[in-house]
């Protein structure tokens, strides 16, 4: 059985056969497999635009939290060169721990280093992921040198019709945004049959990724 089991390497992600399974679902994805999907954004389907960034979770947990000195977070992300780039895709979670980005829900962020602003894109809703938009718009603010940043919630972002694809929501929100920025594309073409789509292509590339020989 063991020799049957997918596993991924993919940049800095990592991901065994229960993280894939959690894609074919319908399952809500973990930090993981969100991270896996904003890296093949980075790296493949959007290399060619060096204006656009994609955090991981756990850089973005980093930032939402933080509650030291600006300049030493600055430092810290230093290397991702947050004020030469034009939008920048964060994955929020709900969770409180530093250290991890579990949690139970995700929501997106963008940053609009042209227009200053911080936008959350929250598929379930509400004001619950306001908070920590906030301290991420407080900190980049100082921490990367971008002047003072607004915080928009967007309220007509699409929403969400069952308890899991939260992740997959941001996935295809942030996909959408990047594809259609320069267009005039609305938000309501992100559907749950979108989110069906985006999670059997990804399926796809991962099988494609753990079986070359496939390709």
């Amino acid at each position: 059985m063991a020799n049957t089991e997918r596993k991924v390497v993919f940049e800095q992600s990592v991901l065994l056969e229960t993280d894939i399974q959690l894609l074919e679902g319908p399952y809500w994805i973990n930090d993981t497999v969100l991270g896996f999907m904003f890296e093949y954004y980075q790296h493949k389907t959007f290399c060619e635009d060096k204006s656009v960034l994609f955090l991981d979770p756990p850089t973005t947990q980093l930032i939402a939290l933080w509650r030291e000195s600006p300049a030493i977070l600055g430092e810290i992300i230093a290397e991702l060169h947050i004020n030469q780039k034009e939008l920048v895709f964060l994955p929020v979670n709900d969770s409180d721990a530093p250290e991890s980005a579990g949690g139970t829900h995700w929501a997106l962020v963008v940053l609009d280093t042209r227009n200053r602003v911080c936008t959350l894109y929250d598929s379930m809703g509400g004001n619950g992921m306001v908070r920590k938009t906030s301290n991420i718009a407080r900190m980049l603010s100082e921490a990367c040198h971008l002047g003072k940043l607004s915080v928009c919630v967007k309220e007509d972002a699409p929403k969400q019709t069952n308890g899991y694809d939260c992740g997959m929501f941001v996935a295809a929100v942030a996909k959408f945004l990047c594809t259609a920025r320069k267009s005039q594309q609305s938000l309501e073409s992100v559907t749950p049959e979108i989110i069906t789509n985006l999670r059997s292509e990804f399926v796809n590339i991962l099988n494609t990724l753990a079986n070359p020989s496939l390709n």
